[in-house]
C-alpha cells in the first residue's frame, strides 16, 4: 500500500523557510518530429551504415559496382516533406541562401 500525504515534510518546510516556489521551463526545439528523426538516425537508423560506407571509398576498399552505389547516394533527393523541414531549418538559421540548392534537390513525383 503506498501511502501519499499532502502536506510536505517537516524537515523540507524547515529547509525553504519562506522562499518563494521556483518554476523551472524547460524549452524543447519547436519541430520534434525533424529532431526524432535525426536522432533516429544517428542511434537506430543506417547512419553507421552510411559511415562505415563512407570509411571504405576513401580508403578504396569498395568494387566498382559498390563505389558506383555509394556515388549514387550523392544524386539522392529528398521527399517534399523532408525538403520543406529543410527550408524551415534554413530560415531558422538565417541561411536562405541554402533554400535554392534544397529545392533543386526535392524529388518529384512521375
Amino acid at each position: 500500500m503506498i501511502v501519499t500525504s499532502q502536506k510536505p515534510l517537516r524537515s523540507w518546510e524547515k529547509f525553504l523557510g519562506h522562499s518563494k516556489p521556483v518554476s523551472i521551463i524547460i524549452s524543447k526545439p519547436k519541430d520534434r518530429t525533424r529532431t526524432k528523426k535525426l536522432e533516429w538516425f544517428t542511434y537506430k537508423g543506417s547512419g553507421a551504415i552510411l559511415k562505415a560506407y563512407k570509411f571504405l571509398y576513401d580508403n578504396n576498399l569498395l568494387h566498382e559496382y559498390e563505389k558506383s552505389n555509394y556515388l549514387a547516394l550523392n544524386n539522392m533527393e529528398y521527399p517534399p516533406d523532408l525538403a520543406s523541414g529543410l527550408i524551415e531549418r534554413a530560415i531558422l538559421f538565417k541561411r536562405e541562401d541554402l533554400i535554392p540548392t534544397i529545392k533543386e534537390n526535392i524529388k518529384r513525383r512521375n
